[in-house]
C-alpha cells in the first residue's frame, strides 16, 4: 500500500487536445479547399513542407468552422490556466507536407498560445506534433523500463494525428514533425494573444489590442519585396 497523498506536477509542459464536434459533416469541404495548390507558396517550400499565407482566418469563409473552433479552444485553455479568457487569433495558416517531409525544431515567437489542427492524412500514417522535453538535459540516468509501460522521464513525446482534432500548447514549447510517412499531410496552425491589460506588468504600460483590429502584412507582400525564407 502506498502512503502517497498527492503528486504535484509543478512545472509541466501542458498540451490540450480538443475534438471538433461536427468534423465529419464539414471535412470534405475543408480538406478539398486545403488540397488546392494555389493557396501554398511553392517558392517557399522547405524540407518537403509547403506553407500558405497566415491570414486564412480573415479571408476564407470555408475555414470559418475551424477558425471558430480554434478561438473557442484558445479561450477554454486561457480559462483552464486561470487567466481572463479574452484572447484573439493573430494568424492562421495551412501547411502541406509531402512524403518524407518534416518540420525542424521551432517555437512560435511573438505570441502566447499556439495550436495545430489535424486536417488530412492520406494514408493514416502521418505523425502528430512532436514536443521536446525542455528539461531532458537534466536526466542523468535511463533506468530499465517495465514492459509495456509509458516512461515518465522521456526526451520527447508525439501527439497522435487524429483528423478533426486540435492541440493547443504554450508558444514557447519546442516542437517539430518527424519525416512524413504518408503521401500527404495537411494541418492548420494558429496563434493567439491575450487582449487587454496584464496584471503582472511592472510599469502598467501594455494594453494588448484585439488582433482583429490590427493590419496584416502577408507573405505575398514580403515576397514582392524580395523576402527570402531562412
Amino acid at each position: 500500500m502506498s502512503n502517497l497523498v498527492t503528486r504535484y506536477d509543478l512545472f509541466p509542459t501542458p498540451v490540450w487536445q480538443f475534438q471538433l464536434p461536427n468534423w465529419q459533416e464539414i471535412e470534405y469541404d475543408i480538406v478539398s479547399y486545403l488540397m488546392q495548390d494555389d493557396i501554398y507558396f511553392t517558392q517557399l517550400e522547405k524540407n518537403g513542407v509547403q506553407t500558405s499565407d497566415g491570414d486564412l482566418h480573415l479571408k476564407h469563409d470555408k475555414l470559418n468552422p475551424v477558425r471558430d473552433f480554434f478561438q473557442e479552444s484558445f479561450e477554454e485553455v486561457m480559462d483552464i490556466m486561470g487567466y481572463d479568457k479574452k484572447c484573439g487569433l493573430t494568424t492562421m495558416w495551412a501547411t502541406r507536407t509531402r512524403s518524407g517531409g518534416s518540420h525542424h525544431d521551432h517555437i512560435h515567437r511573438n505570441t502566447f498560445l499556439a495550436g495545430v489542427f489535424y486536417a488530412f492524412d492520406s494514408d493514416g500514417a502521418a505523425y502528430g506534433t512532436a514536443f521536446k522535453n525542455p528539461q531532458a538535459n537534466l536526466y542523468q540516468l535511463s533506468p530499465r523500463a517495465k514492459p509495456d509501460s509509458r516512461e515518465f522521464l522521456t526526451n520527447s513525446a508525439v501527439m497522435p494525428f487524429e483528423a478533426g482534432t486540435c492541440v493547443i500548447f504554450p508558444a514557447w514549447a519546442v516542437h517539430h514533425t518527424y519525416p512524413n510517412q504518408s503521401r500527404c499531410r495537411i494541418i492548420l496552425g494558429a496563434n493567439s494573444m491575450p487582449i487587454g491589460k496584464p496584471n503582472t506588468d511592472h510599469y502598467h504600460q501594455y494594453d494588448f489590442p484585439d488582433p482583429a483590429d490590427i493590419g496584416y502584412l502577408s507573405l505575398e507582400d514580403h515576397i514582392r519585396e524580395g523576402y527570402k525564407r531562412r
